[in-house]
């Protein structure tokens, strides 16, 4: 044969190989079942596809899409890698995944009751983020401005050298 025909050859070897070390990497399950979910949040908090699924703190899957709910919120599709039984005390809660940003679905199975039928949509929380924060500044503006002005007389108190403290 020719060499270059061989080196053609041994180069589609090396994509293919290549192809295969990527999935396996990003822990997609090529060859064996998964387990798909339906789960409906009232706020995914920037989920998206390819964002980590981890069941009781493992990494078990990925979030497959992100659509808009037909009544209110949104539905996540998960694909999870193996079979997982959940619990009637189970939660399936979207959560920062460090501090940088960045959101995962997180499961934690539960242990107590029936197990839930996971062909049926699941009900999801989210974690309250620095959107509530906000809501609550709005709420307690002015117990904040009278906060602010009580901190800022103790700390003149202080300065000019009035009080147990000064």
């Amino acid at each position: 044969m020719n060499r270059g025909i061989w080196l053609g050859f041994i180069f589609f070897v090396a994509l293919v190989i290549l192809g295969f070390g990527t999935l396996l990497v990003k822990n997609i399950k090529l060859f064996g079942k998964t387990v798909n979910l339906r789960v409906h949040f009232q706020r995914a908090q920037g989920v998206r596809p390819c964002s980590d699924v981890r069941v009781d703190e493992i990494l078990s899957g990925r979030v497959d899409a992100v659509e808009l709910h037909p009544q209110s919120g949104v539905r996540v599709l998960l694909k999870l890698n193996d079979d997982v039984k959940l619990y009637e005390d189970s939660e399936i809660i979207v959560e920062s995944s460090s501090v940088l940003g960045g959101n995962i679905v997180s499961l934690r199975r539960g242990s107590r009751g029936q197990t839930k039928n996971l062909g049926e949509e699941l009900a999801g929380k989210s974690r309250p983020g620095l959107e509530e924060v906000g809501e609550l500044a709005n709420e307690n503006r002015d117990n904040l401005k009278q906060l602010i002005a009580n901190l800022k007389d103790v700390s003149q108190s202080l300065k000019e050298g009035q009080g147990t403290i000064g």
